[in-house]
């Protein structure tokens, strides 16, 4: 009240702003003339107080909404983070393979020209053998470093870019990085791509890890070999996506699991070999991409995986 007398005011009303029957405030309407609200103006009043009550509930609710989709989108790619990471792990016992046998064959050949050199055995034939090992050598090294740049680029942390770029190359890069795992399982890689496939509209780094996540899945449902398939085309009836099918001839999905794949943190796999984020984390990666993902699947002889892609 002092503050209202201070301001010279001499009527006051205070209105309820109301919404779906609850109060969340009070509207407070003075005059600096005494005068009597009448009951027709006290009724204008509320119906204003009760509009402007409807639209402070909107508001809150917005905020509500937008805090709520900001903090599921820091859990999402946090999850993002946390299956890159899993990915990583995975990765490791392959890359040491893939690196240690190149390194094998250097090592192999830098003895072989230290024998010659303390030898002092370089006659002409010699010298082409040595211009060959160099040859080999120049090759492993050189694998060796792609190996290690696909790995890097792959585990940086980085914004989705999205830009035009290669499904072949994209699918050849996860390749270099799970080639020996797939030997070392012997399952045989089959891949078919269309020719002259056009671009797709993605960010490169996120479609190699939806693809290595379904690759590694693929790999893990064929405990004893099999046979992988990937193949990449343009979308039959539709101009403007492409298709990558990543196939497997293991275990396959039963029916009553095919709905729930994509959910967090659900997975058919023994305790302790997966936490279930791998497809909860592609199914995020692909629809960010305003892509699709399916399954097809039959128990006991296999899944495909279809993933679509925008055209660039």
């Amino acid at each position: 009240m002092d503050l209202i007398i201070a301001e010279g005011m001499h009527t006051t009303t205070y209105i309820p702003l109301v919404t779906k029957g609850k109060p969340i405030g009070v509207m407070c309407v003075s005059r600096h003339t005494p005068i009597k609200f009448s009951s027709d103006y006290i009724e204008f009043l509320s119906a204003i107080g009760n509009q402007v009550g409807v639209a402070v509930d909107n508001a809150n609710l917005y905020e509500n909404i937008k805090r709520a989709y900001q903090e599921l989108k820091e859990a999402q790619e946090q999850i993002v983070q946390t299956e890159k990471l899993a990915s990583l792990g995975k990765l490791a016992a392959t890359i040491a393979h893939e690196i240690n046998n190149p390194l094998a064959v250097v090592l192999t050949y830098i003895r072989l020209m230290i024998k010659l050199m303390d030898r002092n055995s370089f006659s002409s034939e010699r010298l082409e053998d040595i211009s060959r090992y160099l040859g080999t050598m120049d090759d492993e090294t050189s694998k060796c470093g792609e190996i290690v740049k696909n790995l890097l680029a792959f585990s940086r942390q980085s914004a989705i870019t999205i830009e035009s770029h290669s499904i072949t190359d994209i699918i050849n890069r996860s390749l270099t990085l799970i080639n020996h795992d797939l030997e070392m399982k012997g399952i045989r890689l089959e891949k078919t791509i269309q020719a002259n496939l056009p671009d797709a509209q993605c960010d490169f780094k996120q479609i190699q890890q939806a693809l290595l996540n379904l690759i590694y899945n693929a790999s893990d449902a064929m405990q004893d070999g099999g046979i992988l398939t990937i193949s990449a085309g343009t979308k039959v009836g539709n101009e403007r996506f492409l298709n990558v099918m990543i196939s497997d001839t293991g275990c396959g999905i039963y029916e009553k699991d095919k709905e729930k794949i994509f959910d967090p943190f659900f997975t058919t796999k023994e305790e302790g070999k997966g936490v279930g984020l791998g497809l909860s984390v592609v199914y995020g990666i692909i629809t960010r991409h305003k892509g699709s993902i399916e399954v097809e699947s039959v128990p006991g002889k296999g899944s495909t995986f279809t993933v679509s892609l925008p055209l660039a």
